[in-house]
């Protein structure tokens, strides 16, 4: 059994609109990190032995983002 990679570049020009558009993407990205990693971390004070691959799978499940309880 071998395994092949196929690697495309492509050049593209965004124009304003998309690059906002990008922007927009990516910051709802980095809260969604942040906010996993701010549920893991209170998990872990607590103890209740949630797990860095549970909080994940909660969220790619259900799309949303985690809701943390202040501790």
């Amino acid at each position: 059994k071998t395994t092949q990679y196929l690697h495309i570049c492509l050049h593209r020009t965004l124009e304003r609109e998309q690059w906002e558009a990008l922007g927009t993407r990516l910051v709802a990205w980095k809260a969604g990190l942040a906010s996993v990693l701010e549920f893991v971390t209170s998990a872990q004070k607590r103890g209740n032995g949630s797990s860095v691959g549970e909080v994940v799978q909660q969220v790619t499940q259900t799309g949303k983002t985690v809701q943390v309880d202040a501790a």
